[in-house]
């Protein structure tokens, strides 16, 4: 039987992460899996409430690192345990905003992966507000993409310093177009598998074929874009990545940032501030893929 690894996040909301282990524990049939927390530098008591919560049960295994290191190098904690400790052949990344919500989850997982073959899965990604999130885009990003989208991100910096930012947001939420596509487009684009898409980061599974290869995420970013780095490693390696609608999740979304800020203006200078950052980075890491891509493979 395969074993099966759900490596959750966790920073300060203890409530979330709680939800989110209980939603896994309560939902699913079948018990071929581990549940690894990875408590990425609390400054709370959130750590102890949750060790103590689940203390009881074997499955769930409680990591810590000292300090904040970002999501991607957090979740490369809990990766490579999952991998080297574990021996797990499907490691899920799963965000502690997240809730499991079927109970064969595991074995459509394996379905689709005898059927398709894939080195990353995404499920169908659906907020509180009932939209999808999920496939994020269905081409690459090209590196004029990425300079128009920091510029508009300087922008929203520079005006949220003036107290107006929020105005600014709702224009280019307006204006906001993926790939050419219409709404009508997009909403279909939901109900169907792709290949070769950029998936959301709330839940990411990866198969055999990616964890032989890679010990992780590309972990230079802090905060964002991780989806992005992702998505041109599978396209760079011909790797595939899937999005597939039989798999559905349920997405709070922004918990630990909000556990980060509690002042809104301020929480969305960090967001555009990590975002600008990642982003350059993401660059970086387009121009010099061969020397880059070096820092996630197997040891």
């Amino acid at each position: 039987m395969s074993e099966f690894s759900f490596v959750i996040l966790h920073y300060m909301n203890a409530n979330d992460t709680i939800d989110c282990i209980e939603s896994i524990i309560t939902t699913l049939s079948k018990r071929n899996y581990k549940i690894i927390v990875i408590d990425n530098g609390s400054t709370n008591n959130s750590y102890d409430i949750i060790k103590e919560r689940f203390s009881n049960l074997e499955i769930v295994t409680m990591l810590r690192s000292e300090r904040n290191v970002g999501f991607a190098r957090g979740c490369n904690i809990g990766f490579k345990y999952a991998k080297y400790v574990l021996r797990s052949d499907f490691i899920i990344l799963l965000n502690n905003d997240t809730r499991v919500i079927q109970a064969d989850m595991l074995d459509k997982v394996l379905e689709i992966y005898n059927r398709t073959g894939f080195a990353v899965l995404g499920p169908d990604i659906i907020g509180l507000d009932g939209k999808h999130q999920s496939p994020q885009r269905f081409t690459p990003a090209s590196n004029a993409e990425v300079n128009r989208d920091k510029c508009k991100l300087f922008i929203k910096l520079f005006f949220n310093y003036l107290h107006v930012d929020n105005v600014l947001v709702n224009v280019f939420r307006t204006l906001r177009h993926r790939n050419g596509l219409s709404n009508t487009a997009m909403k279909e684009a939901y109900s169907v598998c792709h290949y070769n898409v950029q998936l959301h980061g709330a839940c990411l599974i990866f198969s055999p074929v990616y964890i032989s290869r890679f010990d992780g995420l590309y972990d230079e970013t802090f905060l964002y874009v991780e989806e992005n780095i992702l998505y041109h490693i599978c396209t760079k390696e011909r790797l595939k990545i899937l999005y597939c609608p039989e798999l559905k999740i349920i997405h709070k979304e922004y918990g630990s940032t909000d556990f980060t800020h509690t002042i809104p203006l301020l929480k969305r200078r960090f967001i555009y501030k990590q975002s600008i950052r990642s982003l350059s980075i993401y660059q970086k890491f387009m121009k010099n893929y061969e020397t880059e891509i070096k820092k996630i493979l197997r040891e």
